[in-house]
């Protein structure tokens, strides 16, 4: 344990043991480490209080002082350093009412989740605590709460879908008793705002096999209170509707197209419902709605004519088309039929046009060539003209593009001259 310290943790041990206080490093980097994972971040819990962590260093943000944390930047690295606590009840369900310092390590574990992140590492004296069973469950790949399940997802909801989302990042099994527990509680999410909840949800779906954590949502019956729009589609049409949308997720890679696939068989009013008010940044949220928009026409034909394809292409958007591609493989990964993908690659490849930019002919050049002045007219004749290329690319000559807006203007009764 002690030669996957980084730098910056054995600083910050050292100078509290020079200072008189015993330091333990603690939680989910002594369960990455003890699992042969390489932690993303470092959590340190310590005898000393708050203010006094505050004047061993020299650059110390007081991110959660009034819960006795606090951050300190050394060697380049942000370390968190937590005063051991107890804490008292969680009327709110989120967060507890008042916090009690403590210096016994095992009285600190007791308060956290589950048992693989309740392991503290004696930096001084090269000693692992586990009073819960931690390691074991570690070898075992079991997620078990800490003491009473009951207890544990009543102080926090997230805690439920927590054990879904380490579920999915560890590859591990959630024990009966967890399971049950998360089941009765699971509308305690209701009380989790949508960030935090956003924030399980998305780690959980970057796993790089997500499937158990959302199999996990599904026996919990966390679906309700954490993806209400799926829960709609599965009241409605049966488990049918979830077990695809797990099966697909699995098939798809990028969180865009995780979340498309999650959400494909969703209205698209409820998808883009859940995608706001869980608060989702502009850009993922424009990037599953356009998916959403586009897919359901791609997966639906069998073998679709090559315009079809070029004008879903040209909705979604050239730098888009890969995510679309993605999505659509994953719902023929788990038993659609269409030649989509096929037809599309060789569209893209063959750099057949699909916006008015990419036309042979500009917009300048086109009121040259048939004599007519700016305005929406011209306009509409590109759009006519990129309609008449999404089913015949060959076409996509400017000599021929006059040629056809000529004709267009004879056939609608207009004037205009072509050169």
């Amino acid at each position: 344990m002690d030669r996957a310290l980084p730098r910056g943790v054995r600083h910050v041990c050292r100078v509290l043991a020079d200072a008189g206080e015993s330091a333990w490093v603690v939680g989910g980097s002594v369960r990455d480490v003890l699992g042969g994972r390489t932690p993303v971040d470092w959590d340190v819990a310590t005898t000393a209080r708050p203010e006094r962590v505050l004047g061993l260093f020299d650059r110390v943000i007081p991110t959660g002082i009034a819960h006795g944390t606090v951050t300190v930047l050394v060697c380049g690295e942000s370390i968190e350093v937590t005063t051991l606590r107890g804490e008292g009840a969680y009327s709110d369900g989120r967060r507890p009412d008042a916090v009690e310092f403590l210096d016994d390590i095992e009285q600190d574990l007791a308060r956290r989740d589950f048992t693989i992140n309740a392991l503290a590492w004696d930096v001084g004296n090269r000693v692992l605590h586990d009073p819960f069973g931690g390691r074991a469950d570690l070898a075992a790949g079991v997620i078990r709460a800490v003491g009473d399940p009951g207890s544990r997802f009543a102080e926090d909801g997230l805690r439920i879908l927590r054990a879904a989302r380490f579920a999915a990042t560890l590859g591990f099994e959630v024990e009966p008793a967890t399971l049950e527990a998360a089941r009765v509680l699971a509308p305690m999410l209701d009380r989790v705002s949508a960030e935090r909840k956003r924030e399980e949800l998305v780690r959980l779906l970057l796993a790089p096999i997500p499937t158990p954590g959302l199999e996990v949502l599904l026996a919990a019956g966390m679906l309700a209170h954490a993806i209400p729009a799926l829960h709609a589609a599965v009241a409605s049409g049966g488990k049918a509707p979830a077990e695809r949308a797990v099966r697909r997720v699995a098939a798809a890679a990028s969180l865009p197209v995780r979340l498309a696939a999650l959400l494909l068989e969703v209205p698209a009013g409820a998808a883009r419902d859940w995608l706001d008010g869980m608060r989702f940044d502009r850009v993922t949220r424009r990037r599953v709605l356009g998916l959403l928009e586009v897919a359901p026409g791609a997966v639906t034909v069998a073998e679709p004519a090559p315009g079809e394809v070029r004008r879903h292409l040209a909705r979604i958007g050239r730098a888009a088309a890969p995510e679309l591609l993605e999505l659509v493989a994953a719902e023929v990964a788990i038993g659609g039929r269409t030649t989509f993908c096929e037809v599309a690659r060789g569209v893209l490849e063959a750099g057949d046009p699909l916006t008015t930019r990419e036309l042979a002919i500009r917009g300048d050049e086109l009121m040259a060539a048939v004599g007519i002045g700016p305005g929406p007219e011209v306009g509409r004749l590109l759009s006519a003209l990129l309609e008449r290329v999404l089913d015949h690319p060959e076409d996509n000559l400017a000599g021929r593009l006059v040629e056809l807006a000529g004709e267009t203007i004879v056939s609608q009764g207009r004037t205009g001259r072509v050169q």
